[in-house]
């Protein structure tokens, strides 16, 4: 899929920054969406997570950043049943 390899290739362009770069973690999550739609949920769940926790320690458990990766991980769960 060519939006799967466009978000492979932008992580790899931002490794430079560090894999806790908020950056980084968007990437992440909007891959991790995408796996979703193309019925990989399971191989996106564990990136979802560690954004998730990232973005917990960074922001707190009650901000915007927390709650959008909060509905990743719960979609990529409910999409595995």
């Amino acid at each position: 899929d060519d939006g799967l390899r466009v978000l492979d290739e932008t992580l790899a362009w931002q490794s430079s920054l560090g894999e806790d770069h908020p950056d980084v973690a968007r990437t992440t999550l909007r891959r991790c969406a995408l796996l979703r739609r193309m019925g990989r949920a399971a191989e996106g769940l564990a990136d979802a997570e560690r954004v998730l926790a990232l973005y917990e320690r960074i922001y707190g458990a009650e901000s915007a950043a927390a709650a959008m990766a909060h509905n990743t991980v719960g979609g990529l769960l409910n999409s595995m049943g």
